[in-house]
């Protein structure tokens, strides 16, 4: 009914209209426009509330109208979404190392070393995802990464104390913890 109701708006007494072989290249034209418009009313709602939120995040409509004028495509894009690309050198500057040891311990060299040289980029967007909850680095990089409330929250590698019977690498998505065993040796 629902289908036939839209095609009644479009067709006066539409509702009482069988769909035949003749007639069905008509009703998927009508019942597509009917799609199409009810896709764009919904739509709008949706640009028109992100727009007021852009607008608000901007200071005001007229700051966000020179803001479109100024930043294309890709620039909004990296803005909503964040940098297409990891650059490890900068996600290794940015993240604060804690826990059993220090930023100099073989463990904490071992990860980056992973990283840095083993991983794929797909891999390093998963950690990325497994630590963050995010697969994007944020514009302007690692130093502007955020956490839980939307607040900045550097990168957190907190290296573990090693436990046999505990060798699971966990994470804190919304504090962007990773948390790491110190384990005996890099192979392991």
């Amino acid at each position: 009914l629902g289908k036939r109701k839209r095609e009644a708006e479009l067709v006066p007494g539409g509702e009482d209209r069988d769909v035949t072989n003749e007639n069905r290249e008509e009703y998927v034209a009508l019942a597509t426009k009917a799609l199409l418009r009810a896709y764009e009313e919904t739509l709008r709602e949706q640009v028109a509330a992100m727009r007021l939120g852009m607008g608000r995040a901007c200071g005001s409509e007229t700051t966000l109208q020179r803001l479109c004028a100024l930043v294309g495509v890709a620039d909004f894009n990296e803005l909503v979404g964040g940098l297409p690309a990891i650059d490890v050198a900068d996600w290794k500057a940015h993240t604060e190392v804690s826990g059993a040891g220090d930023a100099g311990c073989d463990a904490g060299k071992w990860v980056w070393d992973v990283v840095e040289t083993r991983f794929t980029d797909e891999e390093r967007i998963r950690l990325l995802r497994f630590a963050t909850g995010s697969s994007n680095v944020p514009a302007g990089g690692f130093a502007n990464l955020s956490g839980y409330g939307g607040h900045d929250h550097a990168f957190h590698l907190q290296l573990l104390a090693y436990d046999p019977e505990r060798r699971t690498v966990t994470a804190s998505a919304c504090f962007n913890t990773h948390r790491v065993p110190m384990f005996p040796n890099e192979a392991e």
